[in-house]
């Protein structure tokens, strides 16, 4: 076969590539996706299909359709259905709204109306987020906070988001919005072009409302951004990365740290940051802090688990990737066992976590290590704990699981790193050890579970800073400054459009 001209170039790789595509298609029978399934387009939204070298094709017949994928850039799948529910029940949402949606003048790009009234002669705001999985996390989170600081500035907000699949926060979204708009757009990557039909659907979006400022809610937005610098559209970015510290960020994206600041330089009008350490990573003197906030009233009373007559237990709260200190915490554990105290694991089941039950069942994991899973609420969460400690590895931008605990009253265990220090009082609303010395925080935690004075005098120093210093209120004043600096950047007043 060596001598063969035409096998010269097949290596076992790609040949065991081409027989499972032709494979699959002999399993589909011929099945091609509906008119208008964009394979390039597909490819390049969906980083693990390209990672895979998967058929892109294959790939939303067997999974992308009933995964919600979008198929195109004009067409979003879960805003389909959500829109028109009997769409769930059909194999490929876009067939259905190839036979029957757009018969019944059905948007391909679904416009939801929020509880919010339009307010006359008050500026119309874009606020797009960029992620909306079925877990949220400190970005979706962060947006909530944003969006009701803005309406309380009695401004008028459209929000878009990639996907409509997590009812709950589309509700929550919707309760402070006057417009939610579901379209597909992913994130910016070094590399590759912007996605024209992309890019004009936002425009068309900004004309239509006769949008006064785009605020993209991270760093990583891109066709939205240019949507609004090609109209003239002041631009503020929300900075909450660290790519300085974050080489999986970095790589994701394709460049380097410093590319990343200068794109945001460069597309901003405003830049606004979750934090001083936030801005002066990236070297954006100029930006300005507003930190994100916190509603004490949700946190107030919580019970702990000593005030239930349950062990003393600290608690992580993350998403359980390892950068977030998973081994810290398991050492922990170990140092811990011997004085009875729980160390319970809160976050997402994933690979990393089903590992670790592995290794308890081996006896390589302490018994006192409890894996809580995924909570869908904060509260939920801190009901569990009597001290919170973060020993994240990967420098925070903020910490929001920290400040959730603050306002609960519970007294914080973290590492002086990142933006941490900004949020924890040493010694006052709870105590900070260097990165990586686990005796250092094993003894602050054996400390706390013995005096509960002292965790009571820094819960409530804690509260109090909370309440202090991020407050939808404190939140409000630095958001206001924005829209000051964006008004001075061409906004002005208009009614809403109907183009």
């Amino acid at each position: 076969m060596a001598g063969l001209p035409f096998f010269k170039s097949w290596e076992p790789e790609s040949l065991s590539r081409v027989l499972r595509k032709l494979y699959w298609r002999l399993r589909l029978r011929g099945q091609r996706p509906p008119a208008g399934f964009d394979s390039r387009w597909y490819r390049q939204m969906y980083q693990d299909v390209a990672s895979a070298n998967l058929d892109p094709e294959i790939h939303y017949l067997r999974f992308g359709r009933h995964e919600r994928r979008d198929p195109n850039p004009s067409f979003s799948a879960s805003g389909y259905v959500r829109l028109e529910p009997s769409a769930a029940e059909a194999v490929d949402p876009l067939e259905h709204y190839l036979r029957e949606g757009r018969k019944a003048g059905l948007l391909p790009l679904p416009e939801f109306e929020g509880l919010q009234p339009f307010r006359q002669e008050a500026p119309v705001l874009m606020v797009c987020g960029h992620q909306a999985g079925r877990e949220l996390y400190g970005a979706e989170r962060s947006l909530l906070d944003v969006l009701k600081s803005l309406n309380g500035l009695g401004v008028n907000l459209i929000v878009t988001l990639p996907s409509a699949v997590n009812e709950p926060y589309l509700k929550a979204i919707e309760a402070l919005a006057w417009k939610l708009v579901i379209l597909p757009y992913g994130w910016w990557r070094a590399g590759n072009p912007a996605i024209g039909a992309t890019q004009k659907n936002f425009e068309r979006l900004l004309v239509k409302y006769t949008v006064n400022a785009v605020l993209a809610n991270t760093l990583v937005l891109h066709e939205p951004v240019l949507a609004a610098r090609r109209l003239d559209i002041p631009v503020a970015i929300f900075v909450r990365e660290l790519p300085a510290h974050d080489e999986a960020l970095c790589q994701l994206l394709n460049t380097t740290p410093e590319a990343i600041a200068n794109r945001v330089r460069e597309l901003a009008d405003v830049v606004v940051s979750n934090s001083s350490f936030t801005a002066k990573s990236l070297a954006l003197p100029k930006a300005e802090v507003v930190p994100n906030v916190i509603s004490i009233e949700r946190f107030r009373g919580l019970a702990t688990p000593t005030e239930r007559g349950e062990p003393f237990t600290v608690v992580m709260i993350s998403s359980n990737l390892p950068k977030k200190g998973l081994e810290d915490f398991v050492a922990l554990a170990w140092r811990l066992q011997p004085t009875g105290i729980q160390c319970r694991l809160i976050g997402p089941e994933n690979s990393h976590v089903a590992v670790l039950r592995q290794q308890q069942e081996a006896g390589e994991v302490p018994p006192n290590l409890l894996f809580a899973g995924y909570a869908s609420k904060p509260e939920e969460a801190l009901l569990q704990g009597d001290v919170v400690v973060n020993l994240s590895h990967f420098e925070e931008s903020f910490g929001r699981t920290v400040l959730e605990a603050m306002a609960a009253a519970r007294p914080v265990v973290a590492y002086r790193w990142g933006a941490l220090p900004e949020l924890v009082e040493h010694k006052v609303t709870g105590c900070l050890a260097p990165l990586g010395d686990v005796e250092a925080v094993a003894n602050y935690v054996q400390k706390l579970a013995e005096h509960k004075a002292l965790r009571r005098t820094f819960g409530r120093a804690g509260q109090e800073k909370a309440r202090r210093c991020y407050s939808h209120k404190a939140s409000a004043q630095g958001l206001r400054k924005v829209l000051r600096q964006l008004k001075s950047s061409r906004l002005e007043h208009h009614s809403p459009g109907t183009a």
